[in-house]
């Protein structure tokens, strides 16, 4: 077969790194700073996390202290002559000084986001990752929106179906949205990562405040509501000429004349939306029934929570075989019915608040938190113009047009399968991309870091494919044997997934550590923890119900924090 060719010429096409602007007001600020910053800043941090602890965590409170100083303004030149200081045979001052560099480094688009002179209460207070500290900012301080650079980077179809929503927040949501949708569309596409053959699957979770923006995924959705339609069709009509052969194989066992003829087989019931709300045996049986395929896409995500803490429903170590294809078995007792799917390939769309991923993920350590690309954010609540000239247009009409060209794309690739590559180019940018993502998540978050920036490599794989294949759509080519991901769409991929990894970054710091594993004095220390980032959010106007959705505890322990003296 022909090979689908490159749309862009690699070498004429350069990439830039995002550079992102700060704010005139923010290098004004910045510019006020005073030899009290650095000194303030010690006197804060101390508050929620004491004097520099001695051996087993200096380097932790360090990089917490660090992160601090660089938001705060201090200059790095400052802050290394102090906490020269701290040195001792086992925490040398070479360590200490690369330590604070590469933090420096690292977040120096955050170098004095927050300068001293605009602060006019603490920071809040820290949650326990997996055993370590680390600072959790307030809503100012939540990581950044995908780069425009990133956008830029994109097929002319994605962009066109982002671009009917607003910059930011909103523009974010649909865009995770609709590639965790679109990867569960073409089974047949498939490529060799690390050595081992993966589909195109992502798993997203949105996470905001109610009435806050997440409704875009709802139009995501649609985009392959057709598929599913047609699907579901077929296997109801197949069901319902089955119920008319069964009938006529018991009315042939009730006649005169006996038989071993055999019941005649149920067809399998296809469809590509899978319930959320559903136990593990159905949603075996539903994988199945679809060569092990499947895309889960809830708005709310409590649907998929309530449902794997259900006994019977419980289906989390599903969700983290298949993100990597392993092979699920399932055996009824009731029927003794074995079912084994060799390689699961689910995607999963989910959209929920902050409470709600406490209930989905209780514990850092969760195996299903490092599979995900998370993405959170907080804005004020602000009317929108709702009328039709308010710039919208007729929504719905848009996307019935845009899902009928999902339809077109799923059909071109549905009878041969196709393999994706990277080009020598593309896997050095990942690499490198990778290598220094994971050596910054191991600084912020540890081993629970570490997990996710591995796993994300991954995900940059199937984003540049998935970006690779919609490029071949957009320029009316059927994709060939092989699908070539240019240099465009690798960036394009590093990109997203360099805000995803921040943002789960963000996200570990609200989670505690394992249930169970902790002393009776680490829960102590935890709910003495959670009670002071309670106060500080309080302090910073959130209300009662703001602040439990935040921390993922009941309204009342809430109210009783506040109502102690």
């Amino acid at each position: 077969m022909a090979t689908a060719p490159q749309t862009f010429d690699t070498a004429a096409w350069v990439p830039k790194s995002p550079v992102f602007a700060k704010s005139a007001l923010s290098l004004a600020l910045t510019s006020q700073l005073t030899e009290d910053a650095l000194p303030w800043c010690l006197v804060q941090h101390e508050k929620h996390h004491g004097a520099m602890p001695g051996p087993g965590g200096r380097h932790t409170w360090l990089v917490a202290f660090s992160f601090f100083c660089n938001e705060t303004g201090v200059p790095e030149e400052t802050l290394t002559a102090y906490a020269a200081r701290w040195q001792a045979e086992d925490f040398t001052e070479k360590e200490i000084s690369r330590t604070i560099h590469d933090i420096y480094k690292k977040r120096r688009d955050e170098h004095g986001r927050e300068p001293f002179s605009s602060h006019a209460s603490p920071r809040p207070f820290n949650l326990s990752v997996a055993g370590q500290s680390e600072i959790v900012s307030h809503a100012q301080s939540l990581p950044g929106s995908i780069a425009k650079e990133a956008y830029d980077s994109l097929p002319v179809w994605l962009n066109k179906c982002c671009a009917q929503f607003s910059t930011g927040a909103e523009r974010d949501v649909m865009l995770l949205s609709t590639l965790a949708v679109l990867s569960g569309c073409f089974p047949n596409v498939k490529g060799i990562y690390d050595g081992a053959l993966v589909w195109l699957n992502l798993f997203t979770f949105i996470l905001a405040p109610a009435a806050s923006g997440k409704g875009a995924m709802s139009w995501a959705r649609k985009l392959a509501w057709p598929w599913h339609q047609s699907l579901t069709l077929a296997s109801k009509q197949a069901a319902d000429a089955h119920q008319l052969q069964l009938q006529e194989w018991k009315t042939r066992r009730k006649g005169k004349q006996t038989t071993a003829e055999m019941p005649p087989p149920a067809p399998a019931f296809k469809q590509l939306y899978l319930p959320g709300n559903t136990s593990a045996a159905a949603l075996m049986r539903a994988l199945a029934d679809n060569d092990g395929r499947g895309i889960i896409c809830e708005t709310e995500a409590d649907t998929l929570s309530g449902a794997l803490g259900q006994d019977f429903g419980n289906f989390s170590d599903m969700l983290r075989k298949a993100f990597h294809h392993e092979p699920v078995s399932l055996m009824r007792k009731t029927d003794r019915e074995q079912i084994d799917i060799g390689a699961p390939a689910i995607s999963l769309a989910l959209t929920g608040t902050p409470a709600q991923l406490r209930r989905l993920i209780p514990t850092a350590e969760d195996g299903l938190f490092s599979r995900i690309m998370f993405y959170t954010f907080e804005q004020p609540a602000a009317w929108r113009d709702v009328s039709p000239a308010g710039g919208r247009g007729n929504l719905g009409s848009f996307f019935e047009e845009q899902s009928a060209a999902v339809s077109r794309m799923m059909q071109a690739v549905a009878d041969q399968e196709a393999y994706v590559e990277l080009t020598g180019e593309g896997w050095a940018r990942l690499n490198a991309a990778g290598c220094d993502g994971l050596a910054e998540a191991v600084t912020i978050a540890g081993a629970a870091g570490a997990s996710t920036a591995l796993r994300l490599g991954l995900t940059t794989f199937r984003l540049a494919g998935l970006l690779a294949l919609l490029r071949c759509f957009e320029h009316g080519l059927a994709p060939g044997e092989r699908i070539v991901a240019d240099v465009q769409d690798v960036f394009a991929a590093i990109s997203i997934v360099e805000t995803c990894r921040a943002h789960a970054l963000y996200l570990l710091g609200t989670l505690p550590a394992e249930r169970g594993s902790g002393s009776k004095t680490s829960r102590v220390v935890q709910k003495a923890e959670n009670q002071a980032r309670a106060v500080a959010l309080h302090q910073d106007n959130k209300s009662v119900r703001e602040i439990a959705e935040v921390l993922g505890i009941p309204k009342s322990t809430v109210a009783d924090w506040l109502a102690s003296p």
